[in-house]
């Protein structure tokens, strides 16, 4: 799904830079590689210019943006010492990066000694960043597609003097309802909403709705901490460099949102599924002897690996499905596996009545299988990949 992205410039720190303040020993390390950038954001008018500098200190210096695989000898982020140098060395932008990180920083340690280093100094700060704790949840919207493969959720904030500051966080299902994308902007919602309408002014499939604000910060924690658990580490121009600012807004939220409720299907339910499936007029020419056991294997990656929808089927998951969850998961002989994509076919032409679907996003999964059946092949070694003519674009559907 489209992010939805409007043109932004986006402050990052330059490394070919070795300032110190006036009448200061050298800044050690990092510090002295920001010290330009905090002085150029100070100066912009927008406050996130700034927010967006810390937010990036913050991210890479937080243990989940490392490597899992890397290199255990490679040093480790350490945001105490990070905090330490800017706290040894007075500026007025030492200052500004103390309180921005403060709200940001996840070590609540950390962040009340920043705070307090900041405080005790009499730099000039904008009022704003001043009463930076005293900011006020937005509204929130959700945008989503009919397939499922993921939604853009949208939280906001106000700034102490009303200025507004709007996260647009794309959550994918595909990959195990983790956040995949993510971007700030200092813009409400409505903006947001207005792009997306106006990026797919008739959209096959699209849908924009608000939503709660307590449910939309437990949709995003969710995606967040189930990212982490995975060990996934997706990295765009903006992500994760601007998840400390995700994180503080998600935490002024309520508490009391429900985040996504996958059920959890046993095999006796999936086989009731199949069951009735079998008896779907699109399943009536499926009567190889394995037919019923091959679209178990099929249930199993909808409701175990593939957001928990049974009936959802996409190009992007049928992708998955025939490139490498089939063949690495499924072992069995020649005729089963060359008899799946048949199957599979006409589960998707069920699972898409059964849901409303409309007709261009079925022909577009479909053209999926077409695509992706001669790949799935090769993969197994039981066919060579021929030319396949592109998948149909669907005049509506974004980007992937």
């Amino acid at each position: 799904m489209s992010m939805g992205r409007p043109g932004r410039r986006r402050p990052t720190p330059r490394r070919d830079r070795h300032l110190r303040a006036v009448g200061e020993p050298p800044l050690r390390g990092a510090a002295s590689e920001v010290v330009t950038d905090a002085a150029r954001a100070l100066a912009d008018p927008e406050p996130l210019a700034l927010l967006l500098l810390a937010s990036s200190l913050v991210s890479a210096l937080d243990p989940r943006t490392a490597d899992p695989l890397g290199d255990p000898t490679d040093d480790e982020p350490d945001a105490a010492a990070f905090v330490d140098t800017l706290v040894d060395h007075s500026s007025p932008e030492t200052t500004a990066l103390l309180l921005a990180m403060a709200v940001l920083l996840p070590d609540n340690y950390l962040a009340q000694r920043a705070r307090a280093a900041a405080r005790r100094r009499e730099h000039p700060v904008p009022e704003w960043l001043a009463r930076l704790e005293e900011v006020e949840p937005g509204t929130a919207l959700a945008s989503t597609d009919v397939l499922g493969d993921g939604e853009n959720v949208v939280v906001s904030v106000h700034l102490p003097g009303g200025r507004p500051v709007t996260a647009v966080v794309y959550v994918d299902h595909n990959v195990g309802t983790v956040v995949k994308d993510a971007y700030v902007v200092a813009e409400e919602p409505e903006q947001y909403r207005e792009r997306f309408l106006a990026l797919a002014p008739d959209p096959v499939g699209l849908a924009i709705g608000d939503i709660e604000p307590a449910e939309a910060g437990a949709r995003i924690v969710q995606a967040v901490e189930v990212g982490t658990a995975l060990g996934q580490r997706f990295t765009t121009d903006t992500w994760p460099g601007c998840r400390p600012i995700v994180e503080w807004m998600v935490g002024g939220l309520p508490a009391s949102g429900i985040g996504y409720l996958w059920p959890d299907w046993t095999e006796a339910q999936r086989c009731l599924l199949a069951a009735d499936f079998m008896r779907a007029p699109q399943a009536a020419d499926l009567t190889g002897p394995d037919d019923g056991k091959i679209v178990l294997d099929l249930l199993r990656f909808t409701t175990d690996f593939s957001g928990g929808d049974p009936l959802r089927w996409s190009h992007v998951n049928v992708e998955i499905l025939l490139r490498d969850w089939y063949p690495r998961m499924v072992t069995a002989g020649e005729d089963y596996l060359r008899r799946m994509p048949t199957v599979l076919r006409a589960l998707v032409e069920h699972s898409h009545r059964h849901k409303d679907v409309p007709a261009p996003l079925t022909a577009r999964t479909l053209g999926a299988v077409d695509e992706w059946e001669p790949v799935y092949l090769e993969v197994l070694g039981l066919g060579t990949r021929p030319t396949v003519a592109p998948v149909e674009e669907v005049p509506g559907l974004p980007e992937e």
